[in-house]
């Protein structure tokens, strides 16, 4: 073989073992953004009575039953997904920094004192969806799929997916 055909060959090669590198990586990227995406939440809330934007800290004083009525005097109506689901464990995880027995305790024990009232637990995000919709004040979170104009979607922090 000739010095110019092993060069060409050995070119060939290369590219191709860069290529097979960058294959994988294109994989691990797309894989690390669905699962990213998977992570991300986004905050809902009913036309009635919720700001369209909040900071993270009023968000946290809102679902952790501390502040009672939006600022225009409608009752807050908070809607949870149960924590044995994905996004009602990421809801625990990203909102109220606990661990979801930890969030179980807090609820048990601001329902027994009087302090706050349990928030509504459902199924599905449809199930959730549909409350927040139709209920005025009510507000909840959701995995960052598609959010149709039934219900408002509040940034938090600037943010409408976190």
């Amino acid at each position: 073989m000739n010095m110019k055909r092993v060069n060409r060959i050995q070119e060939k090669l290369s590219r191709l073992r860069l290529s097979g590198h960058g294959f994988i990586f294109l994989i691990l990227l797309i894989a690390n953004i669905a699962h990213a995406q998977q992570d991300s939440l986004t905050v809902i809330a009913n036309h009635k009575g919720a700001p369209k934007a909040m900071s993270f800290k009023e968000l946290k004083a809102v679902f952790k039953g501390e502040k009672k009525r939006w600022r225009d005097g409608t009752k807050i109506v908070i809607t949870l997904m149960k924590t044995s689901t994905p996004a009602g464990a990421m809801t625990t995880k990203k909102v109220y920094q606990m661990a979801t027995d930890e969030l179980n305790r807090y609820w048990v024990t601001m329902v027994f004192r009087g302090q706050a009232k349990a928030p509504r637990s459902v199924d599905s995000e449809e199930e959730l969806v549909k409350f927040v919709t139709k209920t005025p004040g009510a507000i909840g979170v959701v995995s960052s799929g598609p959010i149709d104009s039934s219900t408002t979607r509040v940034s938090i922090d600037g943010k409408t997916i976190w």
